[in-house]
């Protein structure tokens, strides 16, 4: 049987990291990660509810992109490939919205290299190449 309270300590240094404590649990094998990172932090952490976490680590926002990578992006998008896969790569949690804001900041900065986009990004899901190579 596991130590609980280890497993808590570890826990809540992969939260203290910024990273998802619900992969870390998956990894590790547990079935239900949200059900055991729950229970940890209320019975060995002794966490109110309000001090109860969500366990899925911290995702960037828009202003944390670096100039390198708002480049990169647009640098994909001109090379046909999606930027939003990059953006959520990079854990953007709302990569459209992140896109939309690039391209109106490159507007301003850059008309000429803006006017290079495409209208529209290609679409790529994973369901649908999945579909393709099971069906």
């Amino acid at each position: 049987m596991t130590n609980r309270f280890a497993l808590a300590r570890e826990c809540l240094q992969v939260e203290q990291s910024g990273c998802s404590v619900l992969e870390f649990l998956k990894q590790k094998g547990y079935v239900s990660p949200w059900g055991t990172w729950f229970r940890l932090q209320k019975e060995e952490l002794e966490r109110t509810e309000g001090q109860i976490t969500d366990g899925r680590g911290k995702r960037k926002r828009m202003a944390n992109l670096t100039l390198m990578q708002k480049k990169r992006a647009v640098q994909m998008a001109l090379d046909g490939k999606n930027p939003l896969d990059f953006l959520r790569e990079i854990g953007i949690s709302n990569p459209a919205s992140c896109w939309l804001r690039i391209k109106k900041g490159l507007m301003k900065a850059d008309p000429e290299l803006y006017a290079r986009l495409p209208d529209k990004v290609p679409v790529t899901r994973k369901s649908n190449k999945e579909s393709e190579m099971n069906g």
